[in-house]
């Protein structure tokens, strides 16, 4: 066969570029709803099986102390659920209620919706509709969601590169360790479940923070 006739044929038999961007689309469309459902689901659950599919009661009662058992229970069977991410699941599923689902945001992931939780309703719409309109990032759209909170916005101060910097660094990490529990502590104390997602918030962008520091001081030695 002819050199010309055999890369043609060659050509012919690949999968065209275009069908490959459109599976590749398509493989990230189903695995941003999987993980959003997954969160959706595991929050039914929880609210269903021992709230009574409540969200009043899930919010009156100690749900830290049951998240805490339901995460325990988990670990024995290798599955890794702490409880911030159970409480992250009910305010996930919450969302999907209250915002009527989540086919108005196609090109968000799960970070984004948790990005907002603890605003208001309407404006975490708000929010959510900016981020899909501009294609903000988690983290840009975590930081419009602090500033609505009321949060400041940590100045981009560069730590000099330095033993003593590392050692600050890793205190902080070390503390961040026990975010989880620290939240789930808020919320067994009876603070107010908007109080103790903005809190949350706050930690998740400490951390965020920290781990940016930290590879930039390593980066500088």
């Amino acid at each position: 066969m002819p050199e010309t006739a055999q890369q043609q044929e060659a050509e012919s038999s690949q999968v065209p570029q275009e069908a490959v961007e459109a599976i590749a689309h398509e493989i990230e469309r189903i695995e941003r709803a999987s993980v959003l459902d997954l969160y959706a689901r595991v929050g039914k659950t929880i609210l269903e099986r021992g709230h009574e599919g409540s969200f009043e009661l899930w919010n009156g009662r100690n749900a830290g102390d049951a998240s805490m058992r339901v995460s325990e229970a988990l670990a024995q069977r290798s599955a890794d659920w702490s409880e911030w991410k159970l409480y992250r699941a009910v305010r996930t599923y919450e969302q999907q209620v209250s915002l009527g689902g989540f086919e108005r945001w196609p090109s968000l992931k799960a970070s984004h919706f948790h990005a907002v939780q603890g605003l208001a309703y309407s404006k975490q719409r708000e929010l959510l509709d900016t981020a899909q309109a501009q294609r903000l990032s988690v983290r840009d759209l975590q930081k419009v969601a602090n500033e609505a909170r009321g949060v400041p916005t940590a100045p981009p101060a560069a730590p000099s590169p330095s033993k003593e910097a590392s050692r600050v660094l890793r205190r902080f990490d070390k503390l961040l360790e026990e975010r989880d529990e620290l939240v789930v502590d808020l919320s067994e104390a009876g603070v107010p479940e908007e109080w103790v997602a903005r809190f949350g918030g706050l930690l998740e962008t400490l951390r965020a923070e920290v781990e940016t520091l930290s590879t930039g001081v390593q980066e500088a030695k």
